[in-house]
């Protein structure tokens, strides 16, 4: 069973006719010409039901939509029936709100590969590449009530109580309807996805969704990724603090890529152009501790030892904790030395790659270190001002983690088509 018609481009004899309307600078001509250009479709295989719509209209489409700003399959379905730009990618058809919803999580692979060659476009624009990326992610909202998230081992502890709120609130409805209801909550934490770029000379070269909550364990991953679409050998990586974690950069460091990507405190003294070290790490570290390598333990100004206690991942960095061997309940210096005073010995963490770490953070000191630090923010977090302002990308549309990384895949292109568009614009 083949596809629903959908014919190559070209005039319509009668009436309406965006093939000849549309101005010839439009959005939704590029986006026709890269699909047809890039998606190869197989041939549908013969079985019951209604012949489905062509993968090339429906990738059109969501790409014309999310680049435009319109996420809701509803409001897709009814711009496919009235807006020209939509009837030209379409050809006068008009796929219903519950095919382009599911078509928005089905065709994930597709939308890789039209991202992929809008990388091949941008190089014959003149937008190359150059090997030196920036990495940063944001988190979005997921498709999710804030009230309804339960972790599954906390279920059985909720149960009696979700069931009390229940029934108080089934005796109050009717109270409730005739009364003003104040609108707006607010809680400390949303249940959100991350949503990961790479960034080389304005153009994606990496764009994920994540479940992660902290950014320091996720940089490694986002490399790979991007130096899978880099053309040249990959050179420089710059990120802010929340992707610090000495492990993996000492691993790219190892593959011969030079970051950037500072602690929390010397990021603070970049920011404020002050010279590093200016920002105090904390209340633990006023107490100098002296190492002795003979013994492999750490003296304090009391004279206290602090022994090995053993190896642990901490984040993204692996750190050696040495703790005091004796009681340091009664120490003058404890006020000082420990930031936990109900504990009773002092603890130090230092991590195994501490003395490259400093060697790489007096980097900071280099006036194009600085310079490089201080344009990542212009480089990458543009994507997630224009995707939240311009697309009014908030929250994510579809629930589950294969759905929301299909969602990101769509958000990339759609971003990346708007870029090449605007840089089409400008040459001409």
């Amino acid at each position: 069973m083949p596809f629903r018609p959908y014919p190559p481009l070209g005039p319509s004899l009668l009436g309406y006719d965006p093939f000849s309307d549309l101005p010839q600078k439009h959005l939704a001509r590029l986006v026709d010409r890269v699909v047809e250009a890039t998606v190869e479709v197989k041939p549908w295989p013969d079985q019951p039901g209604q012949p489905p719509y062509h993968p090339h209209l429906l990738l059109k489409v969501l790409i014309l939509a999310y680049a435009t700003g319109q996420r809701s399959s509803r409001q897709i379905e009814r711009l496919c029936e009235e807006n020209m730009a939509f009837r030209f990618v379409t050809r006068g058809d008009t796929p219903s709100h519950s095919v382009i919803c599911a078509a928005r999580t089905n065709l994930q692979n597709e939308l890789e590969t039209c991202w992929n060659t809008m990388l091949t476009v941008a190089d014959k624009k003149g937008m190359h590449r150059v090997g030196r990326i920036d990495v940063d992610s944001t988190k979005i909202r997921a498709n999710v009530s804030i009230d309804s998230v339960v972790r599954q081992s906390d279920y059985d502890r909720f149960l009696p109580i979700l069931k009390e709120i229940l029934a108080e609130a089934q005796r109050q409805d009717t109270q409730e309807d005739a009364e003003i209801m104040g609108e707006g909550r607010h809680k400390k934490w949303l249940e959100c996805h991350s949503f990961e770029v790479a960034v080389d000379a304005g153009l994606l070269v990496a764009a994920q969704s994540s479940q992660s909550g902290p950014d320091n364990g996720r940089l490694l991953g986002l490399v790979s990724a991007a130096q899978e679409q880099e053309n040249s050998p990959l050179t420089d990586v710059t990120a802010d603090s929340g992707y610090f974690g000495s492990d993996n950069l000492i691993e790219l460091e190892s593959q011969g890529i030079l970051t950037c990507s500072p602690d929390s405190f010397t990021a603070c003294d970049l920011r404020k152009e002050l010279p590093l070290g200016s920002t105090r790490p904390g209340k633990a570290d006023v107490v100098p501790m002296t190492y002795d390598p003979d013994r492999d333990c750490y003296v304090c100004p009391e004279n206290k030892i602090l022994k090995l206690h053993g190896e642990q991942k901490h984040v993204a960095q692996t750190v050696r904790m040495y703790r005091a061997v004796s009681d340091c309940t009664d120490c003058p210096i404890r006020p000082q030395c420990m930031t936990n005073l109900s504990g009773k010995r002092r603890y130090l963490r230092v991590g195994i790659h501490q003395e490259r770490i400093r060697a790489m953070t007096e980097r900071c000191n280099e006036p194009e270190h600085r310079k490089r630090y201080h344009n990542r923010g212009k480089n990458v977090e543009t994507i997630f001002a224009f995707s939240r302002t311009v697309l009014g990308f908030n929250r994510w549309m579809v629930r589950t983690k294969a759905k929301v990384a299909a969602e990101a895949s769509l958000l990339a292109a759609a971003y990346q088509i708007r870029k090449l568009h605007t840089a089409a614009q400008r040459m001409t």
